[in-house]
């Protein structure tokens, strides 16, 4: 089970034993979206973030329907988290 909030990411996991994972939206570098074979039978896709964070860099959305919509969604409450943040990106190479 997951949901967001208009700053966050908060994953779910557990029946018996919780374990609940955040992801503040401003530290999302990049997306990307994974489409297995068996997915494409059921409209499904997985949405995988790359973020800044240190103890989770990937974050992955299984088995999502419409996942380009819901990416396109998280695109927008990231780059509105990032400007209530004043958060920017510089690449150093």
């Amino acid at each position: 089970m997951c949901c967001y909030t208009i700053l966050r990411f908060i994953e779910t996991k557990g029946i018996f034993s919780k374990n609940i994972e955040e992801l503040e939206f401003y530290r999302v570098r990049d997306y990307s979206i994974e489409i297995p074979f068996v997915y494409r039978w059921f409209g499904l896709s997985n949405i995988v973030l790359t973020t800044s964070d240190k103890t989770h860099p990937r974050v992955y959305i299984r088995a999502i329907k419409n996942g380009e919509a819901v990416r396109d969604q998280l695109r927008g409450l990231v780059e509105e988290a990032k400007k209530i943040r004043k958060v920017s990106e510089i690449d150093i190479e």
